[in-house]
């Protein structure tokens, strides 16, 4: 950069840095009250905040009653207790964020608009992380590197997305920021100072500091605990060997003061939270420690399923895919210019190697490394990518001459404001479906994203905000309390995850009263939940073409995820009503047949056969009821039904399959053709792999049609595997001893007495 210019900078570093703050800040804060929430996750965090709430409020107001039960047991006294408690609660949630809750619960405080106030400190932290970053750049590479890498931040579209979220990805990455800018000042004082620094009272502390914001990384959201460790150990081990100035001693001691720190944080962090399970482990939240060994049991298996994806999930991503992931991403965000910039800066700094380039070189290549092969939020966890992306970009940026870094700048501000101002637009649609509702006249309503009615909706306890819209629960809603509307989100072209298949239903045979595009899908090609839940989300042996799902969306047109409002009244009224009436019903058959009221259980399936005719499920409760009822004949026309209909889940099929073989035989073996019914139990059996009860009673009619048919020693052998089971009859288990005792042999027509 020109000297003239460099030198002025040089002078007035901060008078340069306070207008491009300002405009960071302007960029985040446009239309941020209209806003609103986007993600089940955001909303979702706002229940944790009431919940944490209810839960402080009630153990402060009962400390010294549940101090004295601690020295004094009363189980009584805390029964008592726990239902009084469990009356105020509003559900129960499994905390995974203990940092990140802290400053949620303040803003809240502070706040009243509750969506503002769970976007509050994002958009402190991401402010606060444009200052960081200029400290950054400035003591490693100069402040005009700090001062363009801070100007990079402050116009970035990713970055003013993330601060404008009510997750947590901005504060971790703000605390990754204080790492680095921590363990620069600690390297900056060593190359000065030397041993003499390093063992000092303030070298302690900067290690110290390093260590409490590297953990509190993983305190915000647990996601990146092997990211923070794994950047730790890889960046010092760098450091050490290009410095060459470490000794054996300081390794060791440097570790141990960053452990430190490390363990500083978690105590602070996680203090109040023993201390409340300690007092009252009613409430049943998990220690952070045992959440952080879960964690990384699920990273392992999480690697596994990124490099070598299994059969069952049907969901493959190829590596150059994962690769492409995140830069494509941050391309569309940050465009050409930045990530040219970035990496030109990040091989600049390889050249110069130095200790400090070489050290923000590492940490670079090990978040992307990281987070491309342990699968994140995809979106958002690039928001890990972004100090070092802009530190690399302000770093090339501040290498070039003015007459070419000026129009560079131009080109950077220009697209950067333009992408904030569109993503300052996007509106949650939830939100505006509430505030549908609410111009009716009406506050309460149901959703399928559940944390949203508390949300948007008054915070009373009568509804269990963790239920999604199953169909129990929105007649309950509809005919006890009176809510008039329902508010279903979807995704037009991705299965639903943890859906209900009366959300189709509805939409089958219903028109909304309202219906919205939301542009929450910025945040949503999900890698994690289309290749790792897959399995859980009963979707598992479904293909889906994911490759416009993982493409990132931001321009509209490009959207595929609708929120739509249906008024209740007509949903359980009126002629298509019947069909409402007819779900509600299959809902409840399983309870209707294990109570043995098969008869009443066939009349309400024969009613919904009519209006949900081809309803696998249907199909297969009648089945189910003519069989338990031993009238063969029907239970086989039934099973034949469900498993010719199209698009049957395949869990369902394999069952319906198996009832369907196992009834044949039974038919078989009573028309005295046990031949015949013989391959057809055999394959059977497969079907019930899954089921012991069912496999059991199959293995039992093989056991039978074996000893018909003379094939003792297949009969013995079956027989021998059926004793292990203790829930297995008295009269059969003496039937199978006596024919295990029994001297028959393998000759055809020896019948040992086994019915």
């Amino acid at each position: 950069m020109d000297g003239a210019l460099y030198t002025y900078i040089e002078s007035n570093s901060l008078m340069v840095l306070a207008p491009i703050i300002v405009l960071g800040i302007t960029l985040r804060l446009i239309r941020i009250r209209r806003k609103g929430l986007f993600l089940w996750d955001e909303a979702g965090l706002y229940r944790e905040v009431i919940f944490m709430k209810i839960l402080i409020r009630f153990v402060w107001s009962n400390l010294s009653v549940l101090a004295g039960l601690k020295i004094h047991p009363d189980a009584k006294k805390r029964e008592e207790l726990f239902d009084e408690y469990e009356s105020a609660q509003i559900t129960d949630v499994a905390f995974y964020k203990f940092g990140y809750i802290y400053p949620l619960m303040l803003s809240t405080k502070l706040i009243r608009q509750r969506d503002l106030a769970m976007v509050v400190p994002s958009l402190v932290f991401g402010i606060l992380s444009i200052i960081g970053l200029y400290l950054i750049g400035a003591l490693a590479f100069g402040p005009s590197a700090g001062l363009l890498a801070a100007a990079v931040a402050a116009v970035s579209g990713a970055h003013t997305l993330y601060s404008r979220s009510a997750l947590s990805d901005m504060g971790s990455s703000f605390n990754l920021v204080l790492f680095v800018l921590m363990s620069i000042l600690f390297k900056i004082g060593f190359a000065a100072g030397g041993t003499e620094f390093f063992y000092s009272v303030q070298g302690c502390l900067l290690l110290a500091a390093s260590g409490f914001f590297l953990f509190a990384m993983v305190m915000f959201n647990m996601a990146f605990l092997s990211v923070s460790a794994v950047i730790f150990i890889a960046s010092e081990i760098v450091y050490i060997f290009v410095s060459g100035a470490f000794s054996l001693k300081m390794v060791i001691f440097e570790f141990v003061a960053v452990g430190s720190g490390a363990a500083m944080c978690y105590f602070v962090v996680s203090l109040p939270i023993s201390f409340l399970t300690f007092l009252f482990p009613e409430c049943e939240i998990e220690t952070y420690f045992k959440q952080i060994i879960g964690r990384l049991l699920v990273h392992r298996k999480s690697i596994g399923s990124m490099l070598k994806p299994g059969e069952k999930t049907k969901s493959v991503f190829s590596r150059a895919h994962r690769l492409l992931f995140y830069p494509t991403i941050l391309l569309e965000l940050e465009g050409f210019t930045v990530i040219a910039a970035a990496c030109i800066g990040a091989g600049c700094q390889l050249y110069m190697f130095t200790d400090i380039s070489l050290y923000l070189c590492s940490q670079g290549l090990v978040v992307f490394a990281l987070l491309t092969f342990i699968p994140f939020k995809a979106t958002r966890g690039s928001a890990m990518f972004l100090p070092h992306l802009f530190l690399f970009a302000g770093t090339a940026l501040s290498m070039i001459p003015l007459w070419l870094l000026a129009p560079i700048m131009i080109i950077i501000t220009a697209r950067g404001v333009r992408c904030c101002l569109h993503i300052s637009g996007l509106v949650s649609a939830i939100r505006r479906a509430a505030e549908y509702i609410n111009s009716r006249g009406e506050e309460q309503f149901i959703c399928t994203c559940a944390p949203f009615r508390l949300l948007y909706g008054p915070e009373d306890r009568f509804l269990p905000p963790g239920m999604i819209a199953l169909y129990e629960h929105m007649h309950y809603c509809w005919s006890r309390k009176k809510i008039k509307y329902l508010i279903i989100d979807f995704h037009q072209h991705y299965p639903s995850l943890g859906g209900d298949d009366i959300n189709g239903l509805i939409q089958k045979y219903y028109e909304p009263v309202w219906k919205v595009e939301d542009p929450c899908v910025t945040f949503r090609p999900l890698l994690w939940e289309a290749e790792l839940l897959a399995e859980k989300s009963g979707f598992g042996n479904i293909r889906i073409d994911k490759s416009q799902w993982n493409k990132f969306r931001l321009n509209p047109g490009d959207r595929d995820k609708f929120v739509e409002v249906y008024e209740l009244d007509k949903l359980f009224t009126g002629e298509a009503g019947d069909a409402m009436l007819s779900f509600g019903a299959l809902k409840t058959v399983p309870d209707w047949i294990k109570q043995g009221k098969l008869d009443f259980a066939l009349t309400e399936l024969k009613k919904a056969k009519r209006v949900l005719k081809d309803n696998p499920e249907v199909h297969y409760r009648i089945g189910q009821c003519f069989f338990l009822k031993e009238r063969y004949k029907w239970a086989v026309n039934a099973f034949s039904q469900a498993v010719e209909l199209e698009d049957v889940p395949t869990d369902l099929s394999q069952v319906c399959r198996g009832f369907l073989l196992l009834s044949e035989g039974i038919l078989l073996t009573k028309e005295d053709k046990h031949e015949a019914a013989i391959p057809k139990l055999e394959e059977a059996t497969v079907c019930f792999e899954e089921d012991e009860t069912m496999k059991t009673y199959t293995d039992t009619c093989l056991v039978v049609a074996y000893s018909k048919t003379g094939r003792i020693n297949s009969a013995k052998e079956i027989a021998l595997k059926l004793l292990e089971n203790q829930g297995i009859p008295m009269r059969a288990r003496k039937a199978f001893l006596d024919l295990i005792s029994s001297g028959a042999k393998d000759t055809s027509g020896t019948d040992p007495g086994i019915t």
